[in-house]
């Protein structure tokens, strides 16, 4: 397995990270477009945390759609996007 140090800053779009450990890489401003996080199940990288994906360019501008995260990150950043709606609708 592959380890991934930093890359903030770099443009990942459309990539696809498989057989590929992700603790502690730095993605911090990095643009994920397109980026497949969950690759196949046989060879998928060892997920990327929650924080991980706050710090990226597209979560910040809110330009999340078409990346594929691991379920539990999806299921995760919906709760949150749910709750904020709800909020702001307060």
């Amino acid at each position: 397995m592959i380890k991934l140090e930093k890359r903030s800053n770099q443009n990942l779009s459309n990539c696809k990270f498989e057989s590929v450990d992700l603790t502690g890489t730095d993605f911090t401003n990095a643009i994920i477009t397109g980026v497949q996080f969950n690759g196949y199940e046989r060879y998928s990288a060892i997920n990327p945390t929650i924080d991980q994906i706050k710090s990226t360019w597209n979560y910040k501008n809110n330009r999340m759609d078409g990346i594929k995260l691991p379920p539990d990150i999806q299921k995760e950043l919906d709760k949150e996007k749910q709750k904020n709606t709800k909020d702001d609708g307060a």
